[in-house]
């Protein structure tokens, strides 16, 4: 697995009681850095938002 410089940031703030956002380009590995960071997790919300930029 690779470790990503942006796990150690987004890490201290799951858990509490704010959502969390994770914004960006296209394909660049958002779901992927979650999915690795969750694993199988169930009391988690997953949201996938798609925002046209017209």
């Amino acid at each position: 697995m690779i470790q990503r410089t942006l796990e150690e940031h987004i890490l201290p703030l799951l858990g509490g009681s704010k959502a969390v956002i994770l914004m960006g380009a296209r394909q660049v590995g958002k779901s992927t850095l979650l999915h690795q960071m969750l694993g199988d997790k169930t009391d988690v919300l997953w949201m996938i938002c798609w925002m046209s930029c017209a």
